[in-house]
């Protein structure tokens, strides 16, 4: 991947923040289950992109209709 390209994109990123009021950061959730011993210990890990405005109002991918935002 080219380093500047990626800078430049998250330049542009940046700037779409400050231009919507909107912040784009990730979250996760752990799935936990019990071993033999009834030790808990973690299962495997949920990630996903989390979209806050400035009143802290949050969002994420699953609550939106993704693929009818596509210009093709």
């Amino acid at each position: 991947m080219n380093k500047e390209k990626l800078k430049e994109f998250l330049k542009e990123l940046n700037k779409l923040e400050v231009k919507y009021g909107i912040h784009i950061s990730a979250d996760y959730e752990e799935d936990i289950d019990y071993d033999w011993d009834e030790e808990p210990y973690v299962r495997g890990v949920d990630t996903y992109l989390v979209y806050t405005d400035k009143e802290g109002n949050s969002i994420t991918e699953d609550e939106l209709d993704i693929e009818n935002l596509r210009d093709d």
